[in-house]
């Protein structure tokens, strides 16, 4: 349901002719990419948007989509060395997750 009404708010928007979208959210950056729409899209808290297909590189996005994510999952490594110190007595600790691109071990 959700994504089905985001298809349609996207087919709206690139209706309008704005000058500037600003897409919040996965669900949403895709509808507007499935809408083929042209404008200048700016999107936040968007998960993993290279692997997406949103765009090739976060540092030189190309088209006209570009943004920012709140996830940063190269640094995963750090995220599980911190989880050691914090519980070392962990009988260890898997981590799962679609979006990782590499593995990492506690």
């Amino acid at each position: 349901m959700a994504i089905r009404r985001a298809r349609n708010y996207a087919f709206d928007l690139a209706a309008m002719t704005p000058e500037l979208i600003l897409s919040s959210g996965t669900v949403s950056l895709n509808a507007l990419r499935d809408a083929d729409v042209k404008h200048p899209i700016v999107f936040v808290s968007v998960t993993a948007p290279v692997a997406g297909g949103f765009v090739s590189s976060l540092s030189h996005p190309d088209a006209n989509v570009t943004g920012f994510t709140p996830f940063r999952y190269d640094i995963g490594a750090k995220w599980l060395q911190l989880l050691k110190v914090a519980v070392p007595s962990h009988g260890g600790l898997v981590v799962s997750a679609a979006t990782f691109a590499r593995v990492y071990r506690a």
